[in-house]
């Protein structure tokens, strides 16, 4: 089955590989959400919009924690928590991407991220 979008979500602090990973999906025509420094960054997004740099993942999830205490990774309630606030982390993400002057390629670009892209794309689609 063919399918209309291929994505790939990646985390800058956890991949090995990122650069072969970045000229892979490039190669093969995929879209990429890199996130810098971690995919938590995209929730604090959701609570305000902030483009300091992160030391760490460590770092990331100190500041996610003053607006949402009890996030801890892979919870099944989180959804339920930042999803409310979706617009507005869209809007965050693409003001830091301005106000920085990011363009496509993150993997530098501390903080950042392209989620946000991806998650227009599925609200588009779930109107349909």
């Amino acid at each position: 089955m063919p399918y209309d979008h291929v994505w790939c979500v990646v985390d800058v602090d956890q991949h090995e590989s990122l650069d072969q990973a970045f000229d892979r999906a490039r190669a093969n025509s995929l879209s990429l959400a890199i996130t810098n420094p971690c995919f938590e960054y995209w929730y604090i997004l959701h609570f305000e919009r902030t483009s300091r740099l992160f030391s760490s993942t460590s770092d990331v999830l100190t500041r996610l924690r003053r607006h949402y205490s009890a996030y801890t990774k892979n919870h099944a309630g989180t959804f339920a928590v930042v999803y409310p606030m979706t617009e507005q982390a869209i809007r965050n993400a693409e003001g830091v991407i301005r106000e920085k002057g990011y363009g496509e390629d993150l993997r530098k670009c501390n903080p950042s991220t392209h989620v946000h892209r991806l998650v227009k794309l599925l609200l588009v689609e779930s109107e349909n």
